[in-house]
């Protein structure tokens, strides 16, 4: 087995590079008082800046900072209120975090989209692919604007009702031609082929059986030559069949395994809470793919 990216190419953003001919660790920040792991950790802007430094110690490419819960069961709040959680602590991590690392900003609101790219964030990751828009705004058209890159993500229904009874045809079908659709409508209208990322959502209504089959196919979503984003930190897949068995703070060795067998697959970006450990197991394996070709396959 050989190590193909979806993308192997050096990306500019903004003043910024993006290296994609090796995986790179996205490093998650909640700013938030009710996500599934970390949620109310980091409220403050000190706290927040804090948490994004010792990320990048740790060996972060991407700081990912969220300020509106999408666990499941999660409500929605409203543009100002995330607004006023982000703002003024993207602003600082921005300024301190320097031109090394890449900011994403976790969010599926175009008014919010809007904010921050003002910000110079390099990143938008939505859950919702640019299917959100208000009566003025839409994130397809600010995005092209913008020309940062987008992580298109897939997700059946929404956070409030997503885990109740998701069904497909053919999970594996059925999110490739969301992708096909999605990235057929972001070049339209206007963004670049280089500027797209994709998801696949695991655990975004999704059951185990859906997600293990993802994961087990990954390598069909590099069709796109898209970069390929993976986020399964600490998520319910880190458990066989979602039992609760395993407290979500212990849940470290499954991640990293499964963030293993995304590498393996392809996965250019591996979202993810535990930095350090999950950087030296994906570098590893990276280095173990990349040069053990002695012998002809």
């Amino acid at each position: 087995m050989t190590c193909k990216l979806a993308v192997g190419k050096v990306l500019k953003i903004r003043n910024k590079t993006l290296d994609l001919t090796r995986p790179n660790i996205m490093g998650i920040l909640n700013i938030t008082p009710d996500s599934f792991s970390d949620g109310g950790r980091y409220l403050s802007s000190d706290l927040a800046v804090n948490k994004a430094i010792e990320l990048v110690k740790d060996g972060a490419d991407i700081i990912d900072i969220g300020a509106q819960s999408t666990r499941p069961g999660a409500v929605q709040i409203g543009v100002q209120e995330e607004l006023d959680r982000l703002c003024p602590i993207v602003e600082k991590i921005v300024n301190n975090l320097g031109s090394d690392t890449l900011v994403s900003i976790d969010t599926y609101k175009p008014e919010v989209m809007e904010e921050v790219i003002k910000c110079k964030i390099d990143i938008i990751n939505d859950v919702r692919a640019l299917r959100e828009r208000d009566n003025i705004r839409d994130g397809l058209n600010i995005l092209a604007n913008a020309n940062i890159p987008v992580i298109l993500m897939h997700m059946q229904g929404r956070p409030r009702n997503m885990q109740k009874q998701p069904r497909y045809e053919h999970v594996l079908n059925d999110i490739y031609k969301f992708f096909e659709h999605r990235i057929d409508i972001c070049l339209k209208f206007g963004i670049l082929k280089k500027n797209i990322f994709i998801d696949p959502g695991f655990c975004f209504g999704k059951t185990w059986y859906d997600n293990a089959s993802l994961l087990k196919y990954l390598n069909k979503f590099l069709d796109f030559n898209c970069p390929l984003v993976v986020g399964l930190s600490r998520k319910s897949m880190a458990e066989k069949n979602n039992k609760g068995s395993i407290p979500i703070a212990d849940r470290l060795p499954s991640s990293i395994a499964l963030a293993v067998m995304a590498i393996e697959r392809g996965a250019s970006i591996i979202r993810c809470h535990d930095v350090k450990e999950t950087k030296q197991a994906v570098e590893l394996v990276h280095g173990v793919l990349e040069d053990g070709n002695c012998i002809d396959e």
